[in-house]
C-alpha cells in the first residue's frame, strides 16, 4: 500500500472519529474546541501547555467533511506522482516536515488561531515537486505538470477566496508548508547516483533539516508561550469546555482569569456573564454584558446576552429595544427575531409577539422553539388550536425539549382535552422552568 493511501485512509479514519466522538454537527462545522479535543493547534495549547505534538497532529484534523474532501482529492491526485518520484519513505519525511512547518507558520502569523487540516502539508508536497521540476525536469512532462499544476492552483484559489469568506482560514499554514516542502524536496531529490556517499548526504540534509524547525519551535515557544493573550486563550478555551458541560461554578475562575490577563476579550465577558444568568447573579451578568458591549458596540452576542438578563429582570419592553439592536446589525437572525418576540409576549404585545415569529420562521422554519414561542402566544390569545398545531411541530423538530410539553399541556387542557397527563410527564422529564408571567400547568 502507498504511502498516500495510508494518509488518506488515516486522514477519513480522524475525522469520522472525530465525528463519532463529538456531535453530528462536526460533520460540516465542528466547534473550535472539538477540533482541539482531536489535536488541532494553535499557541494556547501547543505553546503555553507545552503539547508540541500538536504541531503534527493538527494536519489530520479537518473542520468538515468537505475541507476532508477538497483536501484528499488534491493529494490523491498529486501525492502518487510525487511519491513515485521520490520513494515512501522521503516522500514521508517530506510530508512530515511540511505538516510541521505549516504549523509553525501558522502559530508565527495568527497564534490564536486554531490550525487544522492536511493543506500545509499538501502544499509541502505541490512545493517537493517544484523542487524536482526545477533541479530534475526530466521526471515530470510539461503535460503532467499543466494539468496537476491546474488542480493545485484551484486548492490555491479556494484557500484565497476562503480567507475573505472564513477569517479563520489557514494561508500561513499553506504557505508555510509550501517552503518546507520544497526545502525538504531540494534535501531528498531523487538521483541516479545511487553510491553509499550521496545516500548519506542526502539523509544529513534530510535530518539537519529538523534543527532549524527545532530552534524556530524554541524560539516561537520563548516568545509566545508566556504573553498575557496566549494565556487568557488557554484559561478561556477550558472555561469554555465547563461551560458546556453545565459547570459554571467551576469556569468562572478561569473566566476571571482569562480577563485578568486580556480584558479586551468581548466573548470571555459574554460567556461570563451567561455563567452568571445561570447561576442567577443578575447584576453581574448585567455589568459583563456591559463591558461587553463597551468593548465592541457591534457584538450582537453581547446584546443578546444583555437582553436576556433584562429578561430574567421582568424588564421586558427594556428587552426588546435590546433585541432590536440585534436585529439591525443582523436582520437575518432567525433567533433574534425569536428572542423578541418571546420579550413582546412577556410585556403582553401578542400581535407583535406572532408576527415576529413568522418573520423568524421565514428565515430559518426548522427553529423548534420558535414555534413554540407563537404557541405561547397564540395561548395568551386562546387561540389554542393553533397553538397545539405548533406545538406539535416544535416536538416533531426536537422531543427533548420540556417546554414544548409544558405549553402543550396548558393549550390542551384549555381547549377542553380531558387528559394531559403524558405531557406533564415529559415537560417534569425533560426539565422546564417556567418564567412568571407564563401561565401555570392545569391542577
Amino acid at each position: 500500500m502507498t504511502v498516500v493511501k495510508i494518509l488518506i485512509a488515516l486522514n477519513v479514519a480522524w475525522f469520522f472519529a472525530m465525528v463519532c466522538g463529538s456531535s453530528l454537527k462536526s460533520i460540516l462545522i465542528p466547534s473550535s474546541q472539538t477540533l482541539l479535543n482531536w489535536g488541532a493547534s494553535s499557541a494556547s495549547e501547543t505553546l503555553a501547555a507545552d503539547q508540541f505534538w500538536r504541531l503534527l497532529t493538527c494536519s489530520f484534523v479537518h473542520v468538515g467533511i468537505f475541507h476532508l474532501g477538497i483536501n484528499m482529492y488534491v493529494l490523491r491526485d498529486i501525492g502518487r506522482e510525487v511519491e513515485a518520484a521520490f520513494g515512501r519513505l522521503n516522500f514521508c519525511i517530506v510530508y512530515l516536515y511540511a505538516a510541521i512547518g505549516g504549523a509553525l507558520t501558522s502559530i508565527l502569523v495568527n497564534p490564536l488561531l486554531v490550525s487544522a487540516g492536511a493543506s500545509g502539508a499538501i502544499f509541502g508536497v505541490f512545493g517537493a515537486m517544484l523542487a524536482i521540476v526545477w533541479r530534475r525536469p526530466s521526471m515530470f512532462p510539461k503535460g503532467y505538470l499543466i494539468l496537476h499544476g491546474k488542480i493545485v492552483l484551484c486548492l490555491i484559489l479556494y484557500s484565497i477566496i476562503f480567507s475573505f469568506i472564513d477569517k479563520n482560514a489557514d494561508n500561513a499554514a499553506h504557505f508555510g508548508g509550501f517552503i518546507m516542502g520544497f526545502i525538504a524536496g531540494l534535501c531528498a531529490l531523487p538521483s541516479a547516483d545511487k553510491t553509499r556517499k550521496r545516500h548519506l548526504k542526502q539523509v544529513a540534509a534530510t535530518v539537519l533539516l529538523a534543527v532549524p524547525m527545532i530552534g524556530a519551535t524554541y524560539l516561537e515557544h520563548a516568545s509566545l508561550a508566556h504573553k498575557p493573550e496566549i494565556l487568557a486563550e488557554t484559561h478561556y478555551r477550558k472555561a469554555v469546555e465547563l461551560l458546556q458541560e453545565e459547570k459554571y461554578e467551576d469556569a468562572l475562575p478561569l473566566l476571571d482569569r482569562a480577563l485578568a490577563l486580556n480584558p479586551n476579550n468581548s466573548s470571555a465577558f459574554c460567556d461570563r456573564a451567561r455563567a452568571y444568568i445561570e447561576l442567577k447573579d443578575y447584576d453581574k451578568a448585567m455589568a459583563d454584558a456591559d463591558s461587553a458591549i463597551k468593548s465592541s458596540e457591534s457584538n450582537k452576542i453581547a446584546h443578546t446576552v444583555r437582553a436576556n438578563v433584562l429578561q430574567k429582570l421582568g424588564d421586558y419592553n427594556q428587552a426588546i429595544v435590546e433585541l432590536t439592536k440585534v436585529i439591525d446589525l443582523d436582520p437575518k437572525d432567525a433567533m433574534a427575531y425569536n428572542n423578541r418576540a418571546w420579550s413582546e409576549a412577556s410585556a403582553g404585545l401578542l400581535d407583535q409577539s406572532v408576527r415576529d415569529c413568522d418573520r423568524s420562521i421565514g428565515i430559518k422554519n426548522d427553529l423548534a422553539t420558535t414555534y413554540d414561542t407563537r404557541a405561547v402566544a397564540y395561548i395568551l390569545q386562546n387561540k389554542f388550536v393553533q397553538a397545539i398545531e405548533d406545538l406539535d411541530h416544535a416536538i416533531k423538530i426536537k422531543s427533548t425539549d420540556g417546554a414544548f410539553y409544558y405549553h402543550r399541556a396548558i393549550a390542551r387542557s384549555k381547549n377542553g382535552e380531558a387528559s394531559v397527563a403524558d405531557d406533564v410527564a415529559a415537560a417534569k422529564k425533560f426539565g422546564y422552568t417556567p418564567e412568571k408571567w407564563e401561565p401555570a400547568l392545569p391542577g
